[in-house]
């Protein structure tokens, strides 16, 4: 589960990811993201 609060740091950090690589928020910059976040909450992230 995911709570809206880190849905929110997911959109935030998709956003400085893309604009880091020069991109566009794309699902892919999303799905990495989010990858990332659920790392830092100690989460292990299916594949």
């Amino acid at each position: 589960e995911v709570s809206g609060a880190h849905i929110k740091s997911i959109i935030l950090r998709g956003a400085a990811m893309a604009a880091e690589e020069g991109s566009l928020i794309t699902m892919d910059v999303l799905l990495r993201a989010g990858n990332r976040e659920y790392t830092e909450m100690g989460k292990l992230v299916r594949t």
